[in-house]
């Protein structure tokens, strides 16, 4: 794990590694990529079902933003 706060990647000690979470993404496998957009907001990520989701840092939890696949299976467990 490295930490982005730092312009030479130094790895995340092994107390900061500890305070990092896993945030469950129903019905896919993912990220397979990350992005941030002009504005710094972000990250965005595409998932294995196609959808793009962006994380929304102030609430803690990644929005559906956009779809790339008009034949994606909806889940019912989504909220």
């Amino acid at each position: 794990m490295f930490s982005s706060e730092t312009s030479n990647l130094e790895p995340l000690s092994d107390a900061e590694v500890s305070q990092l979470n896993e945030i469950p993404i129903v019905g896919a496998i993912g990220p397979e990529s990350f992005a941030f957009d002009s504005l710094g907001e972000g990250p965005y990520t595409s998932l294995s079902d196609g959808r793009i989701i962006k994380w929304q840092g102030d609430k803690k939890i990644w929005i559906d933003f956009a779809v790339t696949s008009p034949n994606r299976y909806v889940s019912k467990q989504q909220p």
